[in-house]
């Protein structure tokens, strides 16, 4: 079990396990090559523009997605908002 962040100041090119080497997206976080069952994902504030598909496959393992509204893990404080629009 692991702890990701996204932040809109990340790149998806990071490794999401710090603030500081955040992803950009939450795509990212949800992909293939991210954050797997068991796992925490903290996402910075800001306003996030994309469509987001989760593919949980099991009802026993819990994966944590966490709005970080304090700032406390990823230090951006304020609201979290996923929006489809471009």
């Amino acid at each position: 079990m692991a702890t990701y962040y996204v932040r809109l100041s990340g790149s998806d090119a990071n490794d999401g396990l710090t603030a500081a080497t955040a992803w950009r997206t939450i795509n990212k976080a949800l992909s293939a090559t991210g954050i797997v069952s068991g796992d925490t994902l903290y996402i910075g504030a800001g306003k996030y523009r994309e469509i987001v598909s989760l593919g949980l496959t099991s009802p026993t393992v819990e994966t944590f997605i966490i709005g970080d509204v304090h700032g406390i893990h990823t230090g951006d404080a304020g609201e979290d908002i996923l929006t489809a629009q471009t």
